[in-house]
């Protein structure tokens, strides 16, 4: 299926005009991310900070929306703070400390999701409910981060159940 059918047949899937899609680059070849942004796609998921650093070189004469979607390793938060519009998989309160104290160094308000383990999956990261209440609480003190909204990923096939 070609990237144009499979992007019409998601739209026509979608029931709200509010919904962004984000396509994923990971280990997608430039001539395919090319493409989708000739068809449209705005918005780009990147899992890995290297692999994401030159594809946005690359399409940098895009008006392009940049999502970091993957594990956040603590040694590479630094370049990832600042580089990606949001970040998406933000799964602590020391996370967030430490982006908001990087944000605040470089001048800027990083935009993050919070990522909630809403099963209490042990495979998973991510706040339990009662952490993400605690930490809500607390993001009043972190100026230099926007919380945006929340990612979770529900066990496979009980989607519904959790959302």
């Amino acid at each position: 299926m070609s990237i144009e059918s499979n992007l019409n047949l998601i739209k026509k899937n979608i029931s709200s005009k509010k919904v962004n899609i984000i396509a994923v680059c990971k280990h997608q070849p430039l001539k395919k991310i090319t493409e989708a942004i000739d068809l449209g796609i705005t918005n780009f998921g990147v899992n890995y900070l290297q692999q994401g650093q030159v594809i946005m070189s690359q399409l940098s004469k895009h008006n392009l929306t940049w999502h970091f979607i993957g594990k956040i390793q603590s040694n590479k938060l630094a370049k990832i703070v600042g580089t990606f519009d949001l970040i998406h998989s933000v799964d602590s309160i020391k996370t967030i400390a430490r982006i908001n104290k990087l944000s605040s160094q470089k001048n800027i308000q990083q935009k993050i999701l919070m990522q909630l383990n809403l099963a209490d999956e042990p495979t998973k990261s991510g706040f339990t409910i009662e952490d993400y209440k605690m930490a809500l609480g607390q993001m009043k003190l972190y100026k230099s981060v926007e919380l945006c909204g929340l990612m979770s990923m529900p066990p496979m096939g009980c989607g519904a159940k959790y959302f």
